[in-house]
């Protein structure tokens, strides 16, 4: 007999299943290479054939399962086959075999190269399992990838988690009796749950659904996970990774979960510099942890048009998924108007790169979306998405490797648009509201023309680039339902209260605790469940540093502003709003010598944050009692004006360790000008004219004769004088000053106050140039000072390729006078020149005899 299964040829209508479990009464089961037979009961001497086989008796293992002279329940014994027990040939061999039956004898013919050899592993040490220090992570690591998560767990650790590390061989040894499955990774969470009160389970290893490794492709399979079938519209095999966390069936999960679903130490590497490079708090660093794209927030939405390729071959749009952007807009506002106050809400629409290409050719065949419509909506997408966000997501039809039916963006069947991708350093945490995006555990993934899912190929890039997360289903999702839980997440996160009343105390951001407030408020225990989050549950998302806004004396102060002018006696009234979208850590006022300020702090917040202070209202008063922490505070202080005092710092820190801080300086400075421009610290000035000095003083009780003026350490006549500033004094010095460095220094009663160090050359050098306009239409000019003068010059115009067009003579220059240099955009024999890029130089001699050259380029626009 033969049994034939099939499935129908559409690439939707499919159904995953691990094996097939058939009952049926028969003489033989044939199972990979070995085959088991019996003579169903006869009795007395027979021949039994068995013909087909393809292999000569060489290979041929035989073995008798009991029954015969020993009866049924006997040991198996191994039958000896000799040249007459073989016939045929090549291809097609047969067993023939002659014996006096009993009537209950069973056999086993095997392929003796086709046997598996068994698979036991030295146990594992499980002594550190006796430990009942408290723990606040436990990570599950396949023994291959170990070594490289080192680096994470002194990451957390240094951050102030309890972090425990078991490798995947002690689990199966100490949870599961050396048996390697989901059920040890369970039992292990229950244990490190309840022996150690941790709250966060990461699996470091890929999974297949195929947990048996029935199927040759299987692998890879380094940490299990446990599957369920559902039925939706049809049968499907649902991964269900917080299986492991969750004790009871109806219960929610008991700690955050999250897996990095990594088949090698190269994507494990790549995971691990993107968790750092999300989490990076150096503004400098290549990261940029101030960069405007952490505060944007992408919203997509896919179109209203579909085709279902069981019933027809044309697209058409089906009414009721136009809420893919109906969801969105109504999301958008959430998050652009967040309490927050500068977060950036982008939305992207497939429909305005769609709808009027499909109005236009009616009816739109589905076959034109590889050849016509996906070249122009996938760059589109790919551009926006490398653009760089904190958060991203989209609502739309989605499978393993392709998001929307005009295959918006694809990782599958030869399509690789991950690796356009050009976000680098800026990756994303990813989410899909839609199927399938996270199934990451497909039974046959090793052969598939897919390979690893959305998520993970995401997830896998270089460069920083692409996801640093993952949140998304393993199976069917639902439209409507897909909204309200977008929703969710956006309210968590950047509501100021909860409209819904039901969380009194918003989570941190934390991915894995973000997750399970926002499943929890969601309220969908069966969606949830098949939902993922591959990556870190102890990512932190951050935005920026904490916001302050400092008054002083009632008045709002600038970035740059100083404390104004006091007198003895007087007191400073300093009042803050300190906010930040996660909760504080720290709050500080102290002066620049972190000399602390007393001050008071009460959990505030205000509607918009512009709001007068008499408006502040109490705010996360619960996270406060709870935590000793908020997100948002007002801070209030009295502090007693001291000339001693070099600033008054507003300070604060928050959970992510980001810091902020508000600086007014007491006005204590020596500002140097030459003609109306500050100068800076060793900046080349001409060898004589005049300059400026601004003192800036904390009090006009400071007389101007209690300031004097050394140059280059000799006791100079100039003194101060007052200005129409209160808090200003100014000096105005003469000078004629050989080439080199010379030293300007204001004192104050005998103490050094301020002062600058500049210096002058012999050679003649350009100061303050500036060519305007630029890119100009009719002429441009050449606007400088020269240090020194000049006998003889040129301005030559000259065409990118290195063709001079135009030269002119310069005459002499002098110094200290503002030189302008003009040139009306016309060639040597006075045409004018086409619109472009040339390159201007410009030499000059200066009475040493040395040339100066300034070179820049010069654009002309008409």
């Amino acid at each position: 007999n033969t049994l034939h299964v099939d499935r129908s040829d559409s690439g939707q209508w499919k159904t995953f299943l691990k094996w097939y479990d058939l009952d049926y009464v028969s003489g033989y089961a044939a199972l990979d290479d070995s085959l088991r037979f019996d003579a169903d009961g006869a009795l007395g001497p027979a021949e039994i054939q068995v013909s087909g086989l393809s292999a000569d008796r060489s290979g041929w293992q035989l073995v008798r399962l009991g029954g015969g002279v020993g009866g049924v329940g006997s040991a198996p014994t191994r039958v000896s086959l000799g040249a007459s027990n073989q016939t045929g040939s090549a291809g097609n061999y047969t067993l023939r075999l002659r014996r006096d039956l009993g009537g209950d004898e069973a056999w086993l013919l095997a392929d003796r190269a086709s046997l598996r050899a068994p698979r036991i592993a030295t146990p594992a040490d499980v002594a550190s399992l006796d430990e009942t220090a408290p723990v606040d992570v436990l990570v599950i690591a396949h023994d291959d990838f170990y070594a490289g998560m080192q680096r994470w767990v002194d990451r957390r650790e240094d951050q102030g988690y309890r972090v425990r590390m078991l490798r995947a061989s002690e689990v199966w040894d100490a949870f599961f009796e050396g048996v390697r499955g989901p059920i040890g990774i369970r039992n292990a969470a229950r244990f490190a749950y309840q022996q150690w009160g941790a709250e966060a389970l990461l699996l470091v290893g890929d999974a297949d659904k195929d947990a048996r490794e029935i199927n040759p492709n299987a692998m890879p399979d380094f940490l299990p996970v446990h599957s369920k079938q559902e039925q939706v519209d049809r049968d499907e095999l649902v991964a269900l990774e917080e299986w492991v966390v969750k004790w009871q069936w109806n219960a929610w999960p008991s700690m955050l979960m999250g897996r990095l679903p990594v088949g090698n130490a190269t994507e494990l590497e790549r995971i691990l510099d993107k968790i750092e490079c999300y989490e990076s708090t150096d503004p400098d660093g290549p990261c940029a942890a101030d960069a405007p794209w952490r505060k944007r927030f992408l919203l997509a939405a896919d179109d209203c048009w579909v085709y279902d390729d069981a019933t027809t071959d044309y697209l058409y749009c089906r009414a009721n998924e136009e809420q893919f952007e109906i969801g969105v807009a109504a999301a958008l506002p959430t998050v652009r108007d967040s309490w927050v106050g500068d977060t950036e809400a982008v939305p992207f629409y497939l429909s305005t790169l769609t709808d009027e290409y499909y109005l236009t050719h009616q009816p739109p065949f589905a076959g034109d979306i590889s050849s016509t419509i996906s070249p122009v909506v996938s760059p589109v997408y790919i551009d926006s998405l490398s653009q760089g966000y904190l958060w991203t997501s989209i609502q739309c039809h989605a499978n393993r490797g392709l998001l929307c039916h005009e295959q918006l963006f694809m990782t599958s069947q030869g399509r690789h648009d991950q690796d356009s991708m050009t976000n680098v350093n800026r990756p994303f945490f990813w989410t899909v509201f839609g199927c399938h995006a996270n199934e990451f555990a497909n039974h046959q993934e090793a052969r598939s023309v897919v390979g690893d899912c959305l998520g993970e190929k995401l997830l896998f890039l270089d460069q920083n680039r692409g996801a640093v997360a993952s949140y998304a289903s393993d199976g069917y999702e639902y439209l409507f339902p897909n909204i309200r839980w977008q929703k969710d997440w956006h309210e968590v996160m950047l509501n100021g209260v909860d409209p819904d009343g039901a969380i009194a105390v918003f989570p941190e951001w934390l991915a894995g605790l973000l997750q399970m407030v926002v499943e929890l408020r969601f309220g969908d225990q069966t969606a949830s469940y098949r939902t993922h989050l591959l990556g870190d549950p102890l990512l932190r998302l951050d935005m920026a540093p904490p916001r302050l806004r400092v008054f002083l004396n009632e008045q709002e102060m600038a970035p740059g502003d100083y404390v104004p002018a006091q007198q003895t006696g007087d007191t400073l009234r300093v009042e803050g709003l300190v906010w930040d979208e996660t909760y504080l850590q720290t709050l500080t006022l102290r002066d620049s010598l972190r000399t602390d300020f007393a001050f008071t702090a009460e959990p505030a917040f205000t509607d918009e944050l512009v709001a007068p202070l008499d408006s502040l209202a109490p705010f996360d008063t619960l996270a406060v009692a709870a935590r000793g922490q908020g997100r948002a505070w007002h801070v209030s202080a009295r502090i007693p004006y001291d000339f001693n005092t070099n600033a008054v710092v507003l300070g604060a820190r928050d959970v992510a360790g980001r810091l902020a801080e508000f600086k007014l300086p007491v006005p204590k400075e020596v500002r140097v000008y030459l003609a109306d421009e500050q100068l800076s610290a060793g900046q080349w000035i001409r060898p004589r004219g005049s300059l400026r000095l601004d003192i800036l003083v904390p009090s006009a009780e400071i007389p101007p004769s209690s300031f004097a003026l050394r140059v280059d350490g000799e006791l100079s006549a100039v003194v101060a004088s007052a200005t129409e500033l209160p808090n200003i004094y100014r000096m105005e010095l003469d000078y004629d000053w050989a080439p080199g460095e010379h030293t300007l220094l204001v004192e104050y009663a005998g103490q050094d106050y301020g002062g600058l160090t500049l210096q002058v050359d012999a050679s003649t050098r350009l100061l303050s140039a500036v060519i305007f306009p630029n890119p100009f239409r009719e002429a441009i000019t050449f606007q400088f000072e020269l240090t020194n003068g000049a006998r003889a010059g040129s301005l030559s115009i000259y065409t990118l390729s290195g063709r001079r067009i135009h030269r002119e003579t310069l005459s002499a220059l002098s110094e200290g006078q503002r030189q302008v240099v003009s040139w009306n955009g016309r060639d040597d024999v006075g045409d004018k020149v086409a619109n472009g890029v040339y390159i201007a130089r410009l030499v000059l001699t200066d009475l040493a005899g040395k040339e100066l050259v300034w070179e820049d380029k010069v654009v002309r626009m008409r």
